[in-house]
């Protein structure tokens, strides 16, 4: 079940019982935070509703009064795609984008390669923000907008990958962890990944080391997608 709370007048969610838990336990949501789900007519307050058995005792003590106005109306309702559904796009785009890119490497000597790689690159980029929408609001790093959105900044890009893939790793270790799931990515593939990606614009300085920077930037890049998509899967399946 998702859910919508308000924090200092701003509405957060859509969130899973995984994200309301964090939340509860680092103190964002506390028994005075006003919450919403599909089927309530209106806000109401947390201890109103099925989330009470959240928090460990309730304190008694008087809520304010609510005013009209006073918090953002509820979000329109909304299609929610099924489990099935969000996997099945994840494998598709996974899919096209390792075809693609290995089809795009090996006709690079006709040049027909390079429109292809710009479509795995694309298809890479969709995952991208895919994945960072399955990491938990609390811990979450940056934005799926911004993960994507910075790596197109030169030469800040270069710091900006280790944010956008190894941090999502990470995130996704610790989503996976609050889920109770035992399965993890890794991250030290991801990590010698934005090492060797780094390093592979850098050997454009020295021609002769391109070739096994590159063969072994896109080996490792499809690993690490893989991994990360089997964390986003795991992730999908515990929540939805």
């Amino acid at each position: 079940m998702t859910w919508y709370y308000v924090v200092n007048q701003q509405q957060v969610g859509p969130v899973g019982d995984v994200e309301i838990n964090e939340a509860i336990a680092r103190g964002i949501i506390t028994p005075a935070t006003m919450v919403w789900r599909f089927g309530m007519s209106n806000w109401t307050n947390i201890l109103d509703t099925e989330l009470k058995s959240l928090f460990p005792s309730t304190p008694s003590f008087t809520l304010p009064p609510v005013m009209p106005g006073m918090y953002p109306p509820p979000p329109p309702p909304q299609a929610v795609p099924s489990k099935d559904t969000e996997i099945q796009t994840i494998e598709k785009y996974f899919l096209i984008f390792w075809i693609c890119l290995a089809v795009g490497c090996c006709s690079m000597v006709f040049l027909i390669g390079i429109p292809i790689l710009i479509a795995a690159q694309v298809f890479e980029f969709l995952l991208l923000y895919k994945f960072w929408i399955l990491v938990s609001p609390p811990i979450a790093r940056t934005t799926p907008g911004k993960a994507v959105g910075f790596c197109f900044i030169p030469f800040f890009n270069l710091y900006w990958c280790f944010v956008a893939f190894y941090g999502l790793s990470q995130d996704m270790n610790k989503t996976l962890e609050m889920c109770q799931s035992p399965v993890r990515t890794n991250e030290s593939l991801v990590l010698a990944w934005c090492i060797v990606s780094v390093a592979s614009l850098l050997s454009y300085l020295h021609p002769a080391a391109m070739l096994p920077f590159g063969v072994a930037g896109a080996v490792l890049e499809v690993l690490s997608l893989f991994e990360m998509k089997k964390g986003a899967i795991e992730i999908i399946k515990r929540r939805l």
